[in-house]
């Protein structure tokens, strides 16, 4: 494979076409070259209707779920078909994620306009609890659900293994610099939240 000879021409096209499931890589001072396999991408399977996908792309169970247009579906890989599982509505990036837990595995749904949506044991199901407020981000934690709650300082969860039901006691605020949360994210056995200027 003939490579360029210092880091500022891979941004070439002849070079970036002649690196197809490789990449390239200097050290600071361009003395050698390293090149490293990645994966290339294959076509798991084709989306419904040809609508593109605006969620992330979740597995639970075998199955991944994603969001196309207003719709949740589900496929069983390498090549099963996409199979519609109820409407979720919305038009902004959706979330998905699962709890994974024994004997109450629940997927929930966040449709990108403050909606929440329950799919479990085949059935798709609105979150109506008084105590599930506007919500566009989303983490699991000890078998809970945490949710930012939109254009607030606050953060809330799901009860126990129970993505239906929620405590009003069960939230936190933001409280040394306090802005309004954005994204919650759980890492080793710790929930971040992330603010619009603040961790």
């Amino acid at each position: 494979i003939p490579l360029a000879l210092k880091a500022g021409d891979y941004g070439s096209i002849k070079n970036r076409g002649q690196l197809v499931n490789l990449i390239a890589e200097t050290n600071k001072a361009e003395d050698y070259i390293t090149v490293r396999r990645c994966e290339g991408l294959s076509l798991v399977t084709a989306s419904a209707n040809d609508e593109p996908a605006r969620s992330n792309f979740h597995e639970n169970g075998g199955y991944i779920y994603y969001v196309a247009d207003t719709v949740l579906y589900r496929f069983l890989p390498p090549d099963g078909a996409p199979v519609s599982l109820g409407t979720v509505g919305g038009s902004g990036r959706a979330q998905i994620e699962s709890n994974s837990v024994p004997g109450a595995n629940q997927t929930v749904i966040l449709n990108g306009e403050g909606q929440g949506y329950v799919y479990e044991s085949g059935v798709l199901t609105q979150i109506t609890d008084p105590d599930f407020y506007p919500t566009t981000s989303m983490a699991i934690l000890n078998e809970r659900f945490w949710f930012t709650r939109d254009g607030t300082n606050e953060f809330f969860a799901s009860d126990v293994a129970d993505a239906t039901s929620y405590n009003p006691l069960s939230f936190g605020t933001a409280e040394w610099k306090p802005d309004n949360v954005k994204v919650n994210v759980s890492k080793k056995s710790a929930l971040w939240v992330i603010g619009t200027a603040t961790l």
